[in-house]
């Protein structure tokens, strides 16, 4: 097996974060159901794109794993028993960079539900304005989301410059 088997299994592992992510964000779709009328928050419409795009990607990259860890990690021709130093070292970078992205991209949904529900109000007005800490925790949001997007892409990159920094 090669490094892109390995990746398969953290893909899928990643769909299951990801499903279970989505499940736990329908509890607004549900409350709509029970307290329609008096319910302060996003829109129906927003909840359940909110929670059906997660639980959607995640059974999409659930059943084609292969797929997508071939397009992010392209295979090698060799196909050898033991995996090598330098393929486990991708596979840990990769791992690194998909546990990076899922947190980024639940720091994105949280940072983009609180700009539709609190900032603006039904007429386009700005309710509530961000403080400073709300500003650098989007900046350290989009930072981590760059990061994660470069260990995933450059995996075989960094890790043949980190096994030539250790010869």
């Amino acid at each position: 097996m090669d490094a892109t088997y390995y990746f398969g299994i953290i893909v899928r592992l990643f769909a299951i974060i990801l499903f279970l992510f989505g499940v736990e964000k329908l509890q607004p779709v549900f409350e709509f159901g029970i307290y329609a009328d008096s319910m302060v928050g996003p829109s129906l419409v927003f909840s359940l794109i909110s929670a059906l795009a997660p639980i959607l990607v995640a059974m999409f990259i659930w059943l084609f794993p292969l797929s997508v860890a071939k397009k992010l990690l392209p295979p090698t021709n060799e196909q050898v028993k033991a995996i090598s130093s330098q393929s486990t070292l991708t596979v840990l970078i990769l791992a690194i960079g998909v546990y990076t992205f899922y947190y980024a991209v639940v720091n994105s949904i949280y940072w983009i539900t609180l700009a539709h529900v609190f900032v603006r109000d039904e007429y386009g007005g700005i309710v509530k304005s961000l403080s400073n800490q709300d500003k650098a925790h989007i900046f350290s949001t989009i930072i981590e989301f760059i990061l994660s997007l470069v260990l995933i892409a450059k995996a075989k990159t960094i890790s043949r410059k980190l096994s030539d920094f250790s010869k």
